[in-house]
Order: C-alpha cells, then structure tokens, then sequence
C-alpha cells in the first residue's frame, strides 16, 4: 500500500472555503415547496419529497450541475410527504420516513433508489413512529436517524438509530446527548456525523455536537454564534460547514444570516448571505466542493423553486509542502475577480519554490485575502507491495532517510522493523516536519502438505494414485506435469513440488512393479454330457488355489458349475473363473425305413427348440421332405452337442385310373369302369364296386387303391343341345392379306369347314364363300360366311397429334391416303363447336392459326367427308391434339 503521496494531497487541499460566492441556477421546473430533501449520486443532485402548502410530493428530480439541467425520475413509490430523510451510501441513494401533513401521518417506509437503472426498492422500515423532522447523517456504510417527532404537538423523540445499508437493518444506539430534538441538521465529513440546532417543541437551540461511528464518542463543538434556529440550509464543502437561513421558536419569519464553521479549527465566522437569503425550511448539499440550497419559504404561504449555487475563494495557512515539482493553488469560485502577490489575476497561481504567497477575491461585494507560506521539502517512502511470507522467515523493513524520524504502528522509532507475522505495517517519517506515510499487508503462508507415501511394490497392471491437493497450490511433477493428481502405472522415481505461495515443499517415492502370473481359464463353455474340460493354469514357481482348496495347477471339470483359480506368483496373486455348463445331447428319430407312393411325398421332421439342422444335401431346416427313393440323414447341433439319424424310403407303383374324356350326351346311360388288380374303389357316392352306371348328366369321380397307394379320374357328363354354329357377317381383307373365321357355337361337338378341315378356327386369304358344320350326339347345324377382297391402299388415316412449330416437322395437320379423292372437304372445330377451318382442297392442311394468329395448344376436332374408287361420300370425324 502506498501512502507517501497522502500527505501532499492533504496539502494540496488545505484551501479551506471561507468565503461568498453565491449563482443562481435553474429552478426547479415544478411547483416550489418546503421540506424537500436531498442527496446526490455520480456527482447529480437529487431532490424528492416537499409541501407546497396544499399538497404533497413524491416526485424525484435530478440536477445535473455541469449542463444546469433539471431531469424528473421514477417518482418515490411511497406515498407523497414532506420532512422525510435522504442521503447517499455506496452508490445508491436513500430516501423515506416524514409525515403526510393532510393526514397528520407519521410514515416509516424507506427505500433505496438506483441511478443506473432508474428504480426504487424497498428496504427495511424505521422501526419507530417518531419519523417526522429526524436529524440524520451517513458515514462509510452506515445512516444514522435520531430526534424527530410523531406529528404536530407530539413529544420529541431523543432516540439515536443506526441503518447499516449492507445487513438492510435498524439498531438503536442510544439517545442523544443534548435530548429530544426536531428540525435541525444533520451531515457528515470524513467519517464523523455532526448534528445541531433544532427544537424540542419548547425552545430553539444554536448548539453543535460530532460522533464518531468508529469509537460511538459525542462531543460538543463551539456554538452558532447567530440566533437559536430550526429548518436552516447546511452543507459541507473543503473542511468547512455552511449553515444558514432557517427561523426562530414562535417566530416563523425566516433568517437571513449564513455562517461557515472550521471543522479543523472548531470555530465559526460569518459569511455571505445570498440574494434571496432570508428563507426557512429549506435544504443544501454539496457536490464536487460546490455547495447548492434550493426550495423553502420567504414567508408563511409563499414557496420557492429556486436553486444558489456557492463556491468559495480559497486561503492557505503557512505549510510546507513534501513535492519535487510543482503545485497549483486554485480557486473553485466562480464569477469572482483575483490578485496575486505577483501581479497575475488568474483563479490559480502555479507554485515551485519556496516562499511566502497571497491572493486577494471579490466578489458581490466582499472580498478575502489570504496569505500562505510554502516550504518545498523532498524524500520518498516505500514499504514495497504487500506481500506474502513462508512460515518460518521474516521480513525486514528498512526506512532509513538522512535527519528523519519514524513512527511503526506498534510505535517504535527505529528506521528499520522485522516481520514476524501476519498483519497491517505502517510507518510514518518525519524530515524536518514533512511528514510521510506508507503500509504494508505481510502475510505468512504455511507450507503446503506433501505426503507421497513409503517406497512400495505394485503388481504389474495395477495404479497407485496420488493426490496433492492443497487450497491455492500449483504442482510440479518430475515429468513437468502440473495437476494436482498424479497416476503411477510403471516402476520409477516419482516427486512433486508443491508451491503456495512462494511457500515450497517436495517428497518422493520409489515405485517398483512386480510380474503378475498370467491366468485365463477361457471363456465360459457348454459341454456335452460324457465329456471333461481339463483346465490347466501351470507357470513356473507360482501357487495355486482353486475353489475346492486343491493346489495343483490341473484341474479337470466333470460336471456343471462355477470354476475358479487364483495363482501367486512372487506375492502377486490374480484370480480367474469359468462357468462349464454340461449339456444333453440331442435325440434324433427319423422313423422306420419306410414306402412311399409314386408321386406322393414324406415330410420328416428333426425339429427342437434351439437347434441347428445338416441333411445329407447340405440343406438346413428342421424338416425335410422326400418325394423319391433314396438314403436320407440329419445331423441335429444343441449347444455344441450332435446326434445323427438316417432312413431309407422306398417308392411303391399307384394304380391307374382313367374313366375317358369329358362327354356330352343328349341322353346320359352307360357304365364307368375303375376295374384294377387288387384295388379297391371309392365313387364320389361312397358306393365301392368297380363299375358305375351313370344316368343322368354331373361330376364323376372314383379313387381307387392298390398296396395303400391310391389314385382319382374324374370325368364331367353334360347335357348337349342341338347344335347351333354362326360365322358372323360377310369380311372383306385388303389384298395379300389373310383373316381367321372363328365360329360361335353352343355346345360340344365336330367342327368339320369345307374343304373336310375338322377344326375350331380356320385362316382365310381369298374371295369366296366359306361354310362350317357342328355336329354331335343332339344333330347337326352349317353357316356360310363371303369373303370379300379389296384394295387397302385407299383407306384414309388422320393424325392424332401435330407440331406447328417451324422446324419443318408435322407442320400441317391434314389426312393421309394413297388414293386419289373423287371429293373432299376438311372442317376443324374449336373444344367449343366453333368451325375455325375449312378446306375443299386435298393435300392443302391446317396451319395452326386462327385469323392469322397462332390458335391455343390444345384438343380440336375434325371432320372429313371424301370419295374415292373404293369407297362413296365417306365420312370421318375424330380429334387430335395441337402442341407447340
């Protein structure tokens, strides 16, 4: 901590305010009132709260000194009042308690407000109803609120309460040393809160008193030497107290006298009244050393707005001054006019070398001279920076300056002291009355822990894991790692430096790794029933324990169950274990040898659950099936276990039955004979003789079986009607070409055309005339059909599509013949019946437009009327599509 440069500050600002400076500034722009309050914030004034003489304010309004600009903020969200509290603490103003005068209510409420962000919020309320008219004061982080009343002709309170901004709490520290008190002030400067003046509803008082929060001490201090008062103005600007205006016990005329007290000298000197000085109720502050009043009343019913600024001329008392280069004195008065003992009139005069100075200000009228004498003295003060120690050590201080003197803070005067523990060290110099001070923060740090463990011995495939962890430590491996942990996994030397602090400490440990026996009894296993595992675990020099306690390194398996060994080899034991499970063997029946009719099947079947499955042509399923003589075997696979099976099949000849073909019959009476060696018969009726007589027309059926091999015929008997046969309508083919007669007919029978051709169809490539015969058990029935020849080159074809496009490809949509027309006529209809195009003239085509525009893709129809020398006034009409 460095504090030699405190002491030239203090010098630099023993300038004290003595004096009259007094601006008007912006008035407030609202109503004007009485018992505003005060405080500031970032170096802006605020003002909440007041009493205009009918209502009641909550607004808050912030000034801004450097643009002389009032601003309205978030009002304070409790009710409107006057003669509340405000202060500043930590950023954050305060504000509540007072009285709302309409309804004779003490208020308690309390808030803080942010200037940041422009809110409100609640903290905790003043623990007592005497809220109205408090003396209060702020110091560090801490309010202090005592005295004030409950209302109009209510007893004083002579409480003294303390609010600690940090805990949001109330305490009550007392009572106040010069009684019940109302109305008078309240403020604070350098640590300790002055209060004074005011009134116990009786008298008035003019007394003066400080408290120092550190120790809780009161003293008084000299009194106003002006008349007793209550409500005046106060604020505290370079070492010095304002106090003015304000009104006397049962005289409400207000004062126009203003005074300034000397904080370091305890004495009062009147000063410059402002213009509008006469005025009560009203308040000050100061900010960045420039005290402002604002608000109050001249007289009983008049209110005021306004707001006076005041800055001082300043005046020096002989010092010297600890500085190698230069100082500036100034002034922070404004407006006012300056002689100094050189001749300049600037606000400053810029000091280096020793001497006696003054300076003469005026300003409305009054005028201050000061005189100063500045002595230039120079050394320099250094305890170093704070700084931390390992326990153990100590640290020497050193000051030592030609002609000076010490003070330590245990108030020994050496030049030099030695640190031995922890704490705050300060030591003041003394060269020729120039004083110095400097401190340092020593503090001693343990040594860290270090505990890595004895020397050991791991086996192979094992850690050792150390962790070093110390609160704030940094760590330093052998291998240059840095973490707090460390994991060993092969033999060496391992360290670790841990360093707090500064503070260092290492150990070590030797790490050796042993061989591990290697054991691996496999991985579990199924064996089939009558086998063994021989489980065989044998190393040189190790020992064996296996779960029955034997120590051979053999051990054979009989049986199912849990199987396990552990070997030591060199006093490293690992342990495995197996589970053998024993498994039946599967069971496997084919069956018998065995026959099977030709042309049936066999299905032999191998299935269990979980199973695998080889035949004998490599196939896989459960079942297989046979349909030929042969040897067939299955292998069947069970959790490792197989059993085999085989058989042989051999065919045996079925009978033949045939009861003839599907028949009509136009009267139904004869025998179906199955007759077979050795067979025996099954009809559709269940009759069992080898013959059937059928007498009416169906579904006819018998199964016949010889040696347990069986066959069916079946043969369908219909009713059949005179036959009836139709050719159709006489054909015409094109020339060179050839068509089929396919006959309609009724029922079964011989189809027998012409030319004695007994078939169904019959192909035709001439002229003539063709004639077929259907004949059957019912009779016989002809039909004759003419074939015509003609020439197909005349036939006529219309497109279905055309591209009228311009890329000389199906321009034109027209017919296409290889004849000539005898007579022709195109017409072309829209999809809505409009004719859109004709033509009289063959070959000419449509072009695709429309009155010279080109018509919509889309479907058109045509209609086309022509003769030629094949056929006369022929008439075409279909549609076709245009596509562009």
């Amino acid at each position: 901590m460095k504090h030699f440069l405190a002491f030239i500050i203090f010098l630099l600002c023993i300038f004290s305010t003595y004096s009259q400076g007094w601006n008007s500034k912006s008035n407030l722009p609202s109503t004007g009132r009485r018992e505003v309050r005060l405080f500031d914030l970032n170096g802006k004034l605020y003002l909440v709260f007041g009493y205009d003489g009918t209502n009641l304010y909550n607004e808050l309004w912030e000034y801004n000194p450097s643009a002389d600009q009032w601003v309205a903020k978030s009002p304070f969200p409790g009710n409107s009042r006057e003669a509340g509290v405000a202060f500043s603490i930590g950023g954050l103003g305060y504000a509540g308690l007072g009285w709302e005068l309409n309804q004779s209510n003490s208020l308690r409420d309390f808030y803080a407000y942010n200037a940041n962000t422009d809110t409100w919020i609640q903290k905790a309320s003043f623990p007592t109803s005497f809220s109205r008219n408090t003396l209060h004061g702020s110091s560090g982080t801490k309010a202090y609120v005592g005295g004030g009343t409950r209302g109009t002709n209510i007893p004083y309170s002579n409480q003294f309460w303390e609010y600690n901004t940090l805990t949001d709490t109330w305490s009550l520290l007392g009572v106040l040393p010069f009684g019940r008190r109302s109305g008078g002030i309240g403020l604070s400067h350098n640590g300790i809160v002055y209060f004074g003046f005011g009134h116990d509803g009786s008298n008035s008082f003019n007394d003066f008193w400080s408290y120092d929060p550190i120790n809780g001490n009161w003293a008084q201090l000299a009194s106003l030497p002006g008349q007793t008062r209550l409500q005046p103005s106060a604020f505290v600007i370079n070492n010095n107290i304002i106090v003015g205006g304000g009104h006397t016990l049962g005289t409400p005329a207000p004062l126009s006298d203003y005074y300034m007290y000397d904080i370091s000298s305890n004495t009062w000197s009147t000063i410059c009244s402002p213009s509008l000085a006469r005025r009560s109720n009203t308040k000050g502050i100061a900010i960045n050393g420039i005290g402002y009043i604002t608000c109050g009343r001249p007289v009983s019913n008049v209110m005021l707005n306004d707001l006076i600024e005041f800055t001082n001329v300043e005046r020096t008392i002989d010092t010297s001054i600890c500085l190698q280069n230069s100082i500036t004195l100034k002034s922070n008065v404004q407006a006012a006019t300056y002689l100094w003992n050189n001749g300049t009139n600037n606000d400053s005069l810029k000091i280096n070398t020793t001497g006696l100075y003054w300076v003469r200000a005026t300003k409305n009228g009054c005028i201050q001279t000061d005189t100063f004498k500045v002595t230039f003295t120079n050394f320099n003060l250094d305890l170093g920076p704070d700084t931390t120690i390992c326990q153990g050590n100590d640290l020497r201080l050193d000051v030592t300056q030609s002609g000076a003197n010490y003070l330590w803070q245990d108030n020994s005067t050496s030049s030099t002291f030695t640190v031995q523990q922890s704490g705050l060290y300060w030591v003041e110099v003394d060269i020729s009355g120039c004083k110095a001070r400097d401190s340092i923060r020593v503090d001693f740090e343990n040594y860290p822990i270090v505990d890595l463990g004895k020397d050991t011995i791991l086996c192979e495939g094992s850690t050792l894991n150390f962790n070093v962890n110390n609160l704030g430590a940094s760590y330093l491996w052998q291998d240059n790692s840095i973490s707090s942990t460390y994991t060993v996994q092969q033999s060496g030397l391992y360290w670790v430096e841990v360093d707090i602090n500064g503070c260092k400490e290492r150990d070590s440990i030797q790490v050796i790794y042993q061989l591990s026996p290697n054991v691996d009894l496999g991985p579990d296993t199924i064996i089939c029933q009558g086998n063994d595992l021989r489980l065989d675990v044998s190393q040189s020099g190790a020992n064996y324990l296996w779960q029955d306690n034997s120590t051979s390194s053999i051990f054979t398996v009989q049986q199912s169950g849990l199987y396990w060994v552990e070997v030591d080899l060199n006093g490293c034991a690992k342990r495995d274990s197996i589970q053998v499970t024993f498994q039946s063997n599967p069971k496997v029946d084919l069956g018998v040898d065995t026959a099977i009719c030709q042309g049936s099947n066999l299905t032999i079947d191998a299935t269990r659950v979980g199973a695998s499955y080889l035949w004998q042509d490599n196939s896989s399923n459960p079942t297989y099936t046979v349909q030929q003589a042969g040897l067939y075997w299955v292998e069947v696979g069970l959790n490792g276990c197989v059993d085999r099976d085989s058989i042989i099949i051999s065919l045996k000849t079925p009978p033949k039955v045939n009861l003839g073909n599907d028949t009509s019959v136009c009267q139904a009476d004869f025998w179906l004979d199955a007759t077979t060696t050795n067979g025996s018969y099954l009809w559709h009726d269940n009759s069992v003789q080898s013959t059937f007589h059928v007498t009416q027309t169906g579904l006819y059926w018998v199964e016949v079986e010889v040696n347990d091999c069986k066959a069916r015929d079946s043969i369908l008997v219909s009713s059949s009607n005179p036959p009836i046969v139709n050719l159709g309508d006489d054909k015409s083919l094109c020339i060179g070409e050839a068509i089929w007669l396919n006959p309609v007919f009724n029922s079964l029978g011989t189809m027998t055309w012409q030319d004695s051709i007994v078939a169904d169809q019959l192909a035709v490539s001439d002229s003539g005339n063709y004639w077929v015969e259907l004949k059957n058990d019912c009779g016989t029935a002809r039909d004759t059909v003419s074939v015509f020849t003609e020439d197909c080159d005349c036939r006529v074809f219309m497109p279905n599509v055309f591209t009228p496009n311009q890329d000389y490809l199906n321009e034109k949509f027209e017919p296409v013949t290889k004849c000539n027309y005898l007579s022709y006529r195109l017409k072309i209809f829209n999809r809505w019946g409009t004719e859109i195009y004709k033509t009289d003239v063959p070959n000419e085509g449509w072009d695709g437009t429309v009155s010279g525009q080109n018509a919509p893709q889309g479907s058109y129809v045509y209609r086309i009327e022509y003769s030629n020398k094949v056929v006369v006034d022929k008439v075409l009409v279909g549609t076709f599509t245009l596509i562009r």
